[in-house]
């Protein structure tokens, strides 16, 4: 079948667009209103995290967010931004929720640590 240019799709472009529908539907159903307790306190951050970053050079920090952001699209997770947060751990580190409880913050790493990423839960402090 012949499709006019602008139909035309690559395999990859298909992908990205059915996994952010995917994603969309998904956070549409869910209910996010937190416990008050846990709401004051700011809820959870999931966090990917990548290699070291240098304090100095900047394009090797760079890299480094380059390959971390290329480990969670291999894992098939689509952000609809990127949210870097730096601690005293010096590495790369990129928000992929924000949950209102531990409980849930854990049961998502558990989900993308079999996805093969590195992840670590955080408090999210306002």
């Amino acid at each position: 079948m012949n499709f006019p240019p602008l139909v035309r799709l690559n395999a990859h472009t298909a992908e990205t667009a059915i996994r952010r529908l995917t994603a969309l539907v998904r956070r549409f159903g869910r209910d996010d209103s937190p416990p008050p307790m846990e709401a004051a306190n700011g809820g959870w951050w999931v966090l990917a995290c990548g290699e070291p970053l240098s304090q100095t050079d900047f394009a090797a920090r760079e890299a480094a967010r380059d390959r971390l952001l290329k480990a969670v699209d291999r894992a098939g997770i689509m952000l609809p931004e990127n949210v870097w947060v730096w601690d005293e751990t010096d590495r790369t580190q990129l928000v992929l929720a924000t949950l209102p409880t531990l409980d849930r913050a854990e049961k998502v790493a558990e989900r993308l640590r079999g996805k093969g990423l590195i992840v670590r839960i955080r408090r999210r402090l306002d």
